[in-house]
């Protein structure tokens, strides 16, 4: 999850308790995402030739799945972004962030994994503006 620190007691057993009742529910009522607002959304990260998808909205849904050992997921595609946009990207045009600082946030998902990205890049704790 991109908003909490990773390691934080409250924040892992939340995740974890609501990823265990939504595997159950799958298991005794198979999946159904008509029930579960649809199916899990994503943004894909588009750089050249190279897309990192980051889950908007079901994450939970998709960590019970892949639990189970399905191979196949249906997602919605939310929104392309591409990293020479980056001048337009809302954070930005809004002055909350630089262009080099969202450059350096969009950069992580293609070379790191979660926990260092979180070690590089962290949400500031105050926001400009």
């Amino acid at each position: 999850n991109l908003w909490y620190a990773p390691g934080d007691p409250m924040t892992v057993a939340n995740e974890w308790r609501i990823t265990r009742a939504v595997h159950r529910s799958i298991d005794q009522h198979g999946y159904r995402p008509h029930r579960a607002r649809g199916f899990p959304r994503v943004t894909t990260l588009r750089h050249g030739e190279r897309h990192r998808h980051v889950i908007v909205d079901g994450h939970h849904r998709l960590a019970a799945l892949a639990h189970r050992g399905d191979r196949l997921a249906v997602v919605e595609q939310e929104a392309v972004v591409e990293r020479s946009d980056v001048e337009r990207w809302w954070h930005v045009r809004a002055g909350r962030c630089t262009a080099d600082e969202a450059l350096a946030f969009f950069d992580a998902f293609f070379d790191l994994a979660g926990g260092e990205r979180w070690t590089r890049v962290r949400p500031r704790k105050e926001v400009r503006g």
